[in-house]
């Protein structure tokens, strides 16, 4: 038996990864809260998957854009890559569909070990390894800043002009660091806004960031007929690289709990689905596997994400402690001009030594004295 414990996107992905083998393994899925997924939209560009992991992620995907925008008061740029949403609340229709009785909701867990989940009414779960997918990273305060958001998904009266996802609109005033609006066209009278923003706190004004979107909307005559979800939250974004801490002894953790996320970005997705692809392929093909042979299979993929962190982190420090918090909209600027197959392998967290220097090199707003100070944590 494996069981996974936590039913947000990292869980869930694991286990319909799981249930798409030929001779699924026995498994369960619990979670304490009463539904699949929490309140979330999750997306991703097509070149964060390999094709095989994109084969099976495909009937999840909510909506399919064949382009995307970046919008600066310098300049703006349109990408020729496919870029992919998923609803929460769509995964997890579909999640439940497809695990039946192997999902249990409303199941709180008291502890667990590598082998062992006891649950909170007493009851004891054996298992052949234990996934724990609850919670996220523990990063304390001052090793990180914040990407900060409030989310609303909008039905307007009449059609919007937005035609392609618009990741970062960052032509509107700066404030609280770098800021920008997150535009996805759901349909063209649906919108997903987002005013987001890379700062040193964690505090958000709801007001304030709600506000702001519906001004946002004034300015573009855009006339809501309906609020249909909000979303909030503040991202913690390391100052410093980080080391994959599951000890053998212990369950493996995976998701934010385990830190599998872009550092820079936050992106989670990418690293939660080519892990679940990682595990399954390793149960596919190894009749006597067990929670060592696990861990030691999932070891060159953290030692790949370990290192790329490392520069993610660099790059994390440049933009909270060396760059004025005014000017930090022109670095994501100048970030945008460079090479899309570049651009792209950053989102991917698979840089080459050369697109790191690429990256680097210039005359970015930053001081040269503070830039040198960051190079060591």
């Amino acid at each position: 038996m494996i069981l996974i414990v936590g039913g947000g996107l990292s869980g869930c992905l694991l286990a319909y990864r799981l249930a798409q083998l030929k001779s699924p393994p026995a498994f369960l899925l619990i979670e304490s809260k009463a539904n699949l997924c929490g309140n979330h939209t999750w997306s991703f560009h097509h070149s964060d998957l390999t094709e095989d992991t994109f084969r099976w992620m495909d009937p999840l995907i909510s909506r399919t854009w064949s382009q995307q925008e970046v919008r600066f008061l310098d300049h703006g740029r349109r990408f020729n890559q496919p870029y992919h949403s998923i609803k929460s609340e769509e995964l997890a229709q579909k999640i439940k569909k497809v695990l039946g009785d192997r999902v249990r909701l409303g199941t709180g867990v008291r502890s667990l070990s590598a082998d062992e989940v006891i649950l909170e009414t007493g009851e004891r779960l054996a298992a052949r390894v234990v996934f724990d997918a609850r919670g996220t990273f523990n990063i304390p305060k001052e090793a990180c800043g914040y990407q900060k958001f409030l989310g609303m998904d909008l039905e307007l009266v009449e059609p919007h002009s937005i035609q392609n996802p618009i990741i970062m609109d960052a032509t509107c005033e700066q404030r609280d660091g770098f800021r920008f609006f997150y535009l996805l066209p759901w349909s063209n009278t649906q919108l997903l806004i987002e005013d987001t923003r890379y700062s040193n706190e964690p505090d958000i004004d709801l007001t304030e960031y709600r506000e702001e979107i519906l001004q946002l909307c004034k300015n573009h005559q855009w006339k809501i007929k309906k609020i249909s979800r909000t979303e909030s939250a503040a991202l913690p974004i390391p100052l410093q690289s980080r080391a994959f801490h599951s000890p053998f002894n212990g369950p493996i953790e995976i998701g934010l709990k385990g830190g599998y996320f872009h550092l820079t970005t936050g992106y989670s997705l990418t690293y939660a689905a080519e892990l679940a692809e990682l595990v399954a392929n390793h149960l596919g093909t190894q009749p006597h596997w067990d929670g060592l042979s696990l861990k030691r299979e999932l070891q060159p993929f953290n030692l790949q994400i370990n290192s790329q962190s490392r520069f993610f982190a660099l790059l994390n420090r440049m933009l909270f402690r060396a760059a004025n918090p005014a000017d930090r909209w022109i670095i994501f600027s100048r970030f945008y001009r460079l090479q899309e197959e570049l651009i792209f392998r950053f989102y991917r967290g698979n840089l080459k030594r050369l697109d790191q220097l690429r990256i680097l090199v210039g005359k970015p707003p930053v001081s040269v004295l503070r830039a040198i100070q960051q190079l060591n944590p």
